[in-house]
This record gives C-alpha cells, structure tokens and sequence, in this order.
C-alpha cells in the first residue's frame, strides 16, 4: 500500500523534473544562440569595420593582411573571444583652443575689443599663446575638419587606437607641434591677419606627421576660427592697423590719381605709352650702371693716370666709334691706345663692360624711338596728342613764314643786284615808315640846324601805355596760339 502511494509522487516529481530541465536546455538553448547572434554587427553607409580577436586586430600582419568590413551586416566571434570596432569615415569637426588666451565667464560670445585682460602680462597656467619669428606672440583658434581614409582603416586600429574618439587627442597634439613649428616661420602680424600661408604651413606639417605614424587620418581644412594679439595690446595693435590701412588706403588713392593723370595724357592708350616710358627708364638706369661700372675697371687699373684719362673723356672717345666721319674714327684710335696702355692686363675686362654699356644704350634709344611710335599713335590721345599736333601746326608755321621771308630776302637781294640805291633808299624809307606808325616807339622831334640835348627819361603817362599795349599784344598771342 505504501510502496504503491509513493509511486506516484515519484513519478510526479520525476515529471517535474524532466519538465524543468526541457525547459531549462530550451532557454539555454535560445542563451547560446543570442550568445552566437551577437556577434552580428550592422555597419552603416558612413562607416567601417574591422575584427578584432581577443582584443587584437585579425590579420594585423603583412603576411596576413586583415579585412576592412563595408556597408551591411558582418559576423565575428562574440564578445569577450571577438568583436568588430566599427570607425566612421565620414568628416568630423574638432576645435582647438590650446594657443588661446584665458576667458571669464560670460566673456566667450564678446569681441576681443570688449574683453579686460586678467594681469599685465600671461599667465603660462591659464592663457595659451604662440611664439612667432619675430618674438611675439599670438593666440589663436582652430577648427579643424578631419576624416579617417576609408582605405586605410586597418592602419588607422592598429596605429591609433580601437576606441571612439581615440583619434582626438592625436590630432591636438600634432597640430599643436605644428603650430609651434610654424609660427616660427612668421611675424606675429601675418598670423594676426589670418595668414593664409600660415594656415596652410601648419596644415602640411600636421597632415606630413599623421602620414609618417601611418594613421591613415586626413586633414580636410585647417581654419583659424580666432585670431589676436594678446589683449594687453590690442589697443596699440589696432592703431597700427589703422595707419596702415590709411596708408594703403593713401598709395591707392595716389595710383588712380596717376592713372587719371596718365589717361589723360595719352587717352586710353596710356598704358603702352606707360610702359614704354618705364622700359625706357630702367634701360637709361642699366646703361648709367653698366657705364659706372667700366669707369670703376679703368679707375682701378689706371691709378694715377685716371685724371688724365678722365679729363680726356678717353671713353667718350672711344665710343665714337659709333661715328663715321675720319675724325671720330682718329679720336676712337687713339683712345683705345690710352685705354689699353692704362687698363694693362684689365683690358679685356673693361672693354667688355664698355661694350655692355653700348649694348644698353642702343636698348635706351630704341626704346625711346618705341615711346616716339606709341605717342604718333592714331589711339593715342590725351594731352599728348593735343602737344604733339600743336608742336606740328607749329612747326608748319614756322615753316611757312621762313618761306615767306627767304622769298621776300631772295626778291630784295635781286632788286638790290638791279638797282642798289633805290633799293636802298626805299628800305629806309619803310622803315622809317614802320617806325612813325608804331605805337611802342618813343619818338622825339628835332629841329634841324639847332644843338640840342636830350635828356633819356620817359613820360610816365607814355611808358604806362606802352607797357599796357605790350601786355595786350602777348595775351592776343597767347590766345592765338591756344
């Protein structure tokens, strides 16, 4: 009876028990297979992957290179056996502030202007700054936009590190090396106006460091986000400023002032006619060294015959080889005589530097012709074509009434042959004609036949109408030539 009550309770509890441990076996199951499901990884668009195996890069060795998982789902060991370190490769942003001087709360969203510097001078513990090659120094600011190669991922594990955010703390401190490195290179003042150069020099250093540690990170832009002198002088900094804007604001106004000036001079041709005259300019400057310098060869050679020398002009002299007519051609051979005898074994040395000196000065005149070409210039116009074309119906008139007086001397001198003393006498009888009516002459009456003295003092009244005629008679000129 007893066996037989027991029996079932047994089988009871053994049916619990077989129970339990189903259910227990299912739940381990389903543990190990969310175990074995954790190692799937979701990698996104922007990012990549790679595995790694009891803490270590799978295939981190050349023989035995890893591989660099892509967009989607990847398998690997679970964790703690394996894990995959997923790295974004799209741009970050960081900013910088080491180089950057001490703020007081509230003072971050003022302008530099409006900020109050702490103490007379820095204060290495709270306030950053740069060094610059001229012994100043600066504070800066920089954001930087940086990104990790989508190729180069393995490198960027192993090198840098397999956390998040690993890669921040390289990058300050190699932009803060180059910074230093950099500003060596510059004034404080080009860094204070945001030198591009500056910028640029530092970003080449930082991005040639982060390429020797094989990081596989990549600058993208390197900004001055903030940029100034230190605040204690910043007042005598902005007066500079000012001057020198006034200053340029000054060489401005003086170079659209000379282009009007030159612009009506010439017309809208000016530019050529400018550049002429500046080519000119410099070849007369080189021919004036080049002469210079073969005086200094001969005065060196000749010692104490360079007196004589000079006070012959022998190189003058020389030069008139130019010439044609028997005379220069003498003068030039017996100046290369002198020459010769005194330059001695400097001969050659200054008869090269003589002949430069004659090379620049054909270059001086032709350019000088290309001046005279540029101004008789259709395009030219301007003052310079208004002179040029008086100078022209000056010249004609002058022309003209040369003729006119050859021709009229070229009549008298063959009435003259003709008849001698009436042409004579009727010259006196003009000019004494011409003198009566002339209202500038002062005229005294003289009785014939009498001693008289006359004494040389004009009438004021008459010497006062004279000067106003004269006055007259060149202002109608004037107008006229106008």
């Amino acid at each position: 009876m007893i066996g037989n009550e027991i029996d079932p309770a047994g089988q009871s509890l053994a049916g619990a028990l077989r129970t339990s441990f189903r259910l227990l076996s299912v739940i381990m199951v389903i543990l190990l297979i969310g175990y074995i499901l954790s190692g799937l990884e979701t990698i996104d668009s922007g990012d990549r992957g790679a595995k790694l195996r009891f803490g270590r890069l799978v295939g981190g060795s050349p023989s035995k290179p890893g591989k660099v998982l892509g967009e989607g789902v990847c398998f690997t060991w679970p964790f703690p056996v394996g894990e995959v370190l997923v790295i974004s490769v799209q741009e970050q942003q960081l900013a910088l502030d080491s180089f950057w001087h001490y703020e007081r709360p509230g003072e971050a969203a003022l302008l530099e202007a409006e900020k109050k510097p702490v103490g007379e001078g820095l204060r290495p513990a709270y306030d950053g700054s740069l060094l610059t090659g001229d012994q100043g120094l600066v504070h800066i600011k920089w954001a930087i936009t940086y990104q990790v190669s989508d190729q180069h991922v393995l490198d960027f594990v192993q090198n840098v590190g397999d956390h998040i955010g690993s890669e921040q703390g390289l990058l300050r401190s190699v932009i803060e090396n180059a910074s230093v490195q950099a500003a060596a290179q510059y004034p404080a003042e080009d860094i204070v106006r945001g030198s591009r150069e500056f910028t640029t020099a530092t970003k080449n250093r930082a991005q040639r460091m982060l390429d020797d540690l094989s990081t596989s990170l990549r600058i993208i832009s390197l900004t001055l986000a903030a940029h100034t002198p230190p605040l204690q002088t910043l007042a005598s900094f902005r007066q500079v400023t000012m001057a020198e804007s006034e200053r340029e604001q000054a060489i401005n106004g003086a170079k659209k002032a000379a282009t009007g000036i030159l612009r009506d001079a010439a017309g809208e041709n000016w530019g050529p006619v400018h550049s002429a005259i500046l080519d000119y300019e410099r070849s007369l400057a080189q021919a004036t060294q080049r002469y210079e310098k073969a005086e200094a060869i001969l005065k060196n050679a000749s010692g104490e015959k360079w007196e004589a020398l000079r006070a012959r002009e022998a190189i003058g002299d020389y030069e008139g080889s130019l010439d044609t007519d028997a005379q220069a051609i003498e003068r030039h051979e017996r100046a290369t005589a002198m020459l010769r005898d005194a330059a001695g074994e400097q001969w050659e040395t200054l008869k090269a530097a003589i002949d430069e000196h004659l090379r620049s000065e054909d270059q001086a005149i032709k350019r000088y012709e290309a001046i005279v070409a540029l101004l008789h210039d259709e395009q030219t116009s301007g003052q310079a074509s208004k002179t040029i074309a008086d100078a022209r119906g000056e010249a004609s008139t002058t022309l003209n009434m040369a003729r006119q007086e050859y021709e009229r001397y070229r009549k008298l001198l063959d009435s003259y042959q003709k008849a001698p003393e009436l042409t004579m006498s009727d010259q006196w009888m003009d000019a004494l004609q011409e003198i009566m009516t002339n209202e500038l002459a002062v005229k005294y009456y003289v009785p014939a036949g009498v001693k008289t003295v006359l004494y040389m003092k004009h009438d004021p009244s008459v010497w006062r109408a004279i000067k106003l005629e004269e006055t007259k008679r060149t202002q109608e000129d004037i107008t006229y030539r106008r």
